[in-house]
């Protein structure tokens, strides 16, 4: 992992956004280096560790070598993905990556946690190097009515309008075989966490179809304030329950 290390050292000692791409394209065939960034930088993956240890970890072995690190790391990245472990048992997980990571490698390990290799680079920059590794949906920002300009709008065609509601942003996606909730960046909501509002998307929306609207948190019949119910889906989205007593719409 050394050489991934000195690329991103490199990257980070340059403040050109130019440059910053130079650097990766000429070093975008090091071992793991794409690999590792899809990993970091990919919103669709979530791992659910926010925490990184700080308590010291007893070292136990170093990994023979870089292909035995990156797959110790993508084993890990794919079991808190998708669930098979979480909480404590996820941060136990975490704990024994590290034992047997030099500090080279527990670098690399502490930015995946923090989806930031602290470069000074995003995802834009990622594709970049590496045309469409990274999915990054789309948006479409509204105006307002006075900004309209109602005037050259065609009206002999249908218009679709949708009440602006003050919550979070969210595409609805349905594919063949599931619904997913994700955010304007990208981030996915677990799995199963909103299953009234995925029977209602399952019983009128075609597979391959996506809408976008915005989820609101209701407490015993009342809306909450953008800033309380968006917390409270940050929360979630992290892979806390919904709290007794609430729904989301």
């Amino acid at each position: 992992m050394s050489e991934i290390w000195t690329v991103l050292d490199m990257v980070r000692n340059t403040s050109s956004k130019n440059d910053k791409i130079a650097i990766l394209q000429a070093n975008k065939d090091v071992p793991y280096l794409k690999q590792y960034l899809a990993l970091v930088y990919t919103p669709q993956l979530n791992y659910y560790v926010k925490k990184f240890p700080v308590s010291a970890i007893d070292f136990i072995r170093e990994y023979e070598d870089d292909t035995s690190f990156f797959q110790a790391l993508r084993v890990f990245c794919m079991m808190t993905s998708t669930r098979e472990v979480s909480g404590a048992n996820a941060i136990a997980g975490l704990k024994d990556l590290l034992r047997n990571c030099n500090p080279l490698q527990r670098e690399l390990v502490r930015y995946l946690i923090a989806r930031d290799v602290e470069a000074g680079f995003s995802i834009s920059t990622i594709n970049k190097v590496w045309e469409g590794m990274i999915f990054e949906p789309g948006y479409m920002r509204c105006t307002t009515e006075d900004d309209a300009r109602f005037e050259k709008w065609d009206w002999t065609k249908k218009h679709y309008v949708q009440l602006k509601a003050d919550g979070m942003f969210v595409n609805v996606i349905k594919t063949q075989d599931d619904i997913n909730f994700m955010t304007r960046s990208g981030n996915l909501f677990p799995r199963g966490c909103f299953s009234n509002l995925a029977w209602l998307v399952n019983e009128w929306l075609p597979k391959g179809v996506v809408v976008h609207g915005e989820l609101l948190v209701v407490d015993k019949g009342v809306v909450l304030p953008r800033t309380t119910g968006n917390g409270i889906l940050n929360s979630i989205l992290q892979g806390e329950a919904i709290p007794d007593g609430m729904t989301i719409t």
